[in-house]
């Protein structure tokens, strides 16, 4: 087993593996780390690696290191030579030349048959450039983030993120069985996307869109199969096509410390708009809440809840006993059965 790992920090010299070192390993080479240090991808080939992780932290800030990142057809042409990895860990190691050089050409995807585990740190619009060149198995862990340099997210660019990783959600919950997870959870300073279930594969990303020490209120819709996990966001949910058409519960997350409970709003009147479209099989509403005074307006309340005609039960799952007498009037008169649950922390 030949390994090869090299480090520096980010105001030092741009660092390169002199190419005779890698050209002499390059049968032999199974495991390959370079933490900001670089090679020239145009000329290797490794057909035995098994492991390979590129780390640049904060390097593509640099004209130098932008330089020598490579673009991601040039990487898809490397990887198309390792039929046997099965790791592939990648932090801001594709050049942002790529979005000029890549975005109008029509992809062949590239095949990764062994790969297991794939890990990406990267600007959200390179991110999905490198997923529609890659044809990554079904069965593997994939692990995504992506941050934002502004506060506010490019909905567009993570849409197209998310619909590109719909292909590997959608096989997740074919072979998931008896139930499938799935989360989209849009907090102010964070967007995350986890799926999982019985089957081998998994699929978790997170999209930072601002600093954190802001904190992260909920503004979540949870929907799971049949139990609770997934989460949406009323801006991402309005515009991706995924079909749920197994689900059988949804979990409206209307519960937290948020001063904008008709944010949280929003987002219960989006998913149930889109309900019928999207989850024809849906039985049961959760809702869960802190105070009565989360709950949306009534009138329309019951009007989009009498569109999603599927639902045979309401389950109200508030904090406090003394609640619910309000929630309770509230809910009056409402078509399905409603249900109350006392949940604690």
């Amino acid at each position: 087993m030949t390994e090869w790992w090299g480090s520096r920090h980010y105001w030092q010299p741009v660092a390169l593996v002199p190419h005779a070192w890698l050209c002499n390993a390059q049968d032999s080479m199974l495991h390959l780390s370079l933490d900001s240090v670089h090679c020239d991808w145009g000329r290797l080939r490794f057909p035995a690696m098994v492991s390979l992780k590129l780390s640049y932290l904060g390097s593509t800030e640099r004209r130098a290191d932008i330089k020598h990142l490579p673009t991601v057809s040039m990487l898809a042409s490397a990887l198309a030579t390792m039929p046997n990895l099965r790791i592939l860990h990648l932090r801001n190691a594709i050049s942002p030349r790529s979005l000029s050089k890549d975005s109008t050409s029509l992809s062949i995807r590239t095949p990764l048959p062994s790969l297991s585990t794939l890990k990406i740190y990267m600007d959200v619009k390179l991110c999905t450039l490198l997923l529609r060149h890659l044809a990554v198995p079904h069965e593997a862990e994939i692990d995504i983030s992506s941050p934002y340099k502004n506060n506010e997210p490019d909905i567009r660019s993570l849409t197209a993120q998310l619909d590109e990783m719909q292909d590997h959600l959608v096989a997740i919950q074919a072979h998931a069985a008896p139930a499938f997870h799935l989360m989209v959870a849009y907090k102010d300073y964070d967007v995350v996307v986890r799926a999982s279930g019985p089957a081998a594969g998994s699929f978790q990303g997170a999209f930072d869109v601002g600093d954190s020490w802001y904190g992260r209120r909920d503004c979540t819709a949870c929907t799971s199969f049949p139990s609770p996990m997934q989460t949406i966001s009323s801006s991402v949910f309005g515009r991706m096509n995924l079909k749920l058409r197994k689900a059988h519960t949804v979990t409206i997350n209307l519960a937290g410390h948020s001063h904008a409970p008709e944010t949280r709003c929003e987002v219960l009147f989006a998913l149930l708009e889109r309900g019928p479209q999207v989850m024809p099989l849906l039985e049961t509403l959760v809702i869960r809440i802190d105070w009565v005074n989360e709950m949306p307006d009534r009138e329309l309340f019951r009007v989009r809840l009498d569109e999603l005609s599927s639902v045979k039960t309401i389950e109200v799952h508030a904090y406090d006993a003394d609640d619910l007498e309000e929630v309770e009037e509230f809910m009056d008169g409402v078509r399905p059965e409603v249900r109350y649950v006392i949940w604690k922390d």
